[in-house]
């Protein structure tokens, strides 16, 4: 296969890849997700029910930069599809920062 045929087969798998990750963030309900983080592993692991809460605000306000950032870094870039699943972060937008 030729270099632009690759590039654009990696984008492709990319960008479906993301939008998977989209979709099992955008499953569970906010307080389902409080509740998971509620349990007695998740607290010995450190975490609160009200981290979640924190983090939907947050990510809220900061979503779309969050994701064209994290985008960059390895690793991160898948898991950050997750988060704005959860959030329900614009379709359109998602996939422009995505695609970029």
């Amino acid at each position: 296969m030729q270099p632009p045929g690759v590039i654009i087969a990696a984008t492709i798998g990319s960008v479906a890849g993301a939008f998977i990750l989209y979709g099992v963030g955008r499953l569970p309900s906010r307080e389902r997700l409080m509740a998971f983080f509620d349990t007695k592993p998740m607290r010995l692991l450190g975490f609160k029910g009200d981290d979640i809460s924190s983090a939907i605000v947050w990510f809220g306000r900061t979503g779309q930069v969050t994701v064209l950032i994290c985008r960059c870094i390895p690793v991160v870039r898948s898991l950050i599809s997750i988060p704005a699943g959860t959030t329900k972060m614009n379709v359109a937008a998602f996939a422009l920062y995505t695609f970029v």
